[in-house]
């Protein structure tokens, strides 16, 4: 058996403990990039759910409307063609809402594949707080490999010759059959002789491995704070995009509400009608989109901060 010489036992200890940390700095990372991945298909899903619903609400209308405009042609208020225009609107609108229905369905195969749930969590992240970029899971993980490349290198420092080693022979032996056996016991130390020139390639090796990791830790900083700036913008930027579209969608409520009663007092025709229920269609869904684009663009910000959901 190997004795240990001087600080080799502390530096294997350190080497043995420098590997469990880095160990876990790598799940906690893998943890962190499955959560970024379970965050954009949630996102996806409820943008295609959004789409969906808003293109249902778009072909109720649309046959309400549609049915309005039969009774005022039987009457003799509107021309047929004013009709056909109406039909056709609808299946337009029901045309919107089969492809709306195969985006969220392939959305949920692609969720549930990778999550094994059928459908995502109803309740949403807490808004956006900022972390310490220190704490970050990737930075870490690049400081556990510097103190590993660093833990492999002391113990190749410090492990310059091959250890002594403890023998210990038992023989057990007789002259003759019938005889009784006569143990002998051995006790010895082989201590090898050499010089350092054995361990100077695994220093190298140990150096250039400490190098790489250093400079990928800064790099990896730097980085990271790049990305933190720049999901930060696009937080903001979502958040105002957002109040864009909630005004737009007031506006274009406002001009349909204004243009449904004209067309009822037979002041407009049929197309300035749907170009009105087109106009606030987009305004809704455009507003719907806004909200879930700002949903998305918090969690990417939690993302890029190192947080779990």
């Amino acid at each position: 058996m190997p004795l240990w010489m001087p600080g080799t036992r502390a530096a294997a200890s350190a080497l043995a403990d420098a590997q469990g940390d880095e160990l876990e700095a790598r799940l906690a990372l893998a943890r962190l990039k499955l959560a970024g991945e379970v965050r954009e298909a949630v996102w996806s899903l409820r943008l295609a759910q959004n789409d969906l619903d808003a293109n249902q609400r778009r072909v109720a209308e649309a046959e309400v409307l549609a049915a309005d405009v039969q009774r005022r042609v039987v009457a003799g208020d509107l021309a047929r063609i004013d009709a056909n225009t109406a039909q056709a609107a609808v299946q337009q609108a029901r045309a919107a809402m089969a492809e709306a229905q195969a985006r969220l369905l392939r959305e949920q195969r692609l969720y549930s594949a990778l999550t094994g749930l059928p459908q995502p969590p109803v309740d949403r992240e807490a808004d956006a707080v900022a972390g310490e970029l220190d704490s970050h899971p990737a930075l870490i993980a690049r400081r556990r490999a510097a103190e590993l490349a660093r833990a492999h290198l002391h113990q190749a420092s410090t492990a310059t010759r091959d250890a002594p080693e403890l023998i210990l022979g038992v023989t057990s032996e007789r002259g003759e059959f019938g005889e009784r056996y006569t143990n002998t016991t051995t006790i010895g130390i082989r201590v090898p002789f050499g010089t350092d020139a054995r361990n100077r390639p695994q220093i190298s090796a140990a150096n250039a491995e400490l190098i790489d990791a250093e400079t990928t830790f800064a790099l990896e900083r730097e980085r990271l704070r790049a990305e933190l700036d720049a999901t930060r913008d696009e937080f903001y930027q979502a958040r105002r995009v957002e109040s864009f579209a909630a005004e737009r969608a007031r506006l274009a409520a406002d001009s349909r509400q204004l243009v449904v009663k004209a067309f009822d007092l037979g002041q407009v025709d049929l197309p300035t009608r749907l170009r009105a229920e087109n106009e606030y269609f987009d305004a809704e869904l455009s507003l719907s989109r806004a909200r879930s684009e700002a949903g998305r663009a918090a969690s990417r910000l939690q993302q890029a901060n190192g947080l779990l959901p």
